[in-house]
């Protein structure tokens, strides 16, 4: 490389770091540009909290576990009445996504033997948890 080179070079760089003369640029050259802020009041917890869980995935987990709940009481009152025995690694919930509900089974036995009380299940679970909107159940083999 000439030395013309190197000017031109050295110019560039030099005149990049004038234009972000905010930016903290390292040894190694890793460059830290601070974050803009806006500045005001603290916001309340329950404002920001439905969008964090909403981020972290945290409001799916949660609503998975009403449902695993809401499945112990329904096996407990369906299928006990019918003389089905589950353990709870037999069937369970797994997912709810547009309207649909998840059911992961052990067997396609038991998928058989669920899928015959299916209606009984959804209106159960409609009863039980109004507020989600379940319009299937889908028996899924593991």
């Amino acid at each position: 490389m000439t030395d013309a080179h190197r000017k031109k070079g050295a110019g560039r760089k030099n005149s990049f770091r004038e234009a972000n003369s905010k930016e903290r640029v390292t040894p190694l050259g890793y460059r830290f540009i601070p974050e803009r802020r806006p500045l005001g009041r603290p916001s309340k917890l329950s404002d920001i909290l439905p969008s964090i869980l909403a981020r972290t995935g945290m409001t799916r987990r949660l609503s998975v576990e009403k449902f695993q709940q809401c499945w112990k009481t329904v096996r407990e009152q369906i299928l006990a009445s019918r003389g089905m025995i589950l353990n709870d690694d037999d069937a369970v919930v797994s997912g709810f996504r547009g309207g649909v509900l998840s059911v992961t089974v052990s067997s396609a036995p038991l998928v058989m033997e669920l899928s015959f009380c299916q209606r009984e299940i959804l209106r159960s679970f409609q009863s039980e948890m109004p507020d989600e909107k379940i319009k299937k159940i889908r028996f899924v083999q593991r």
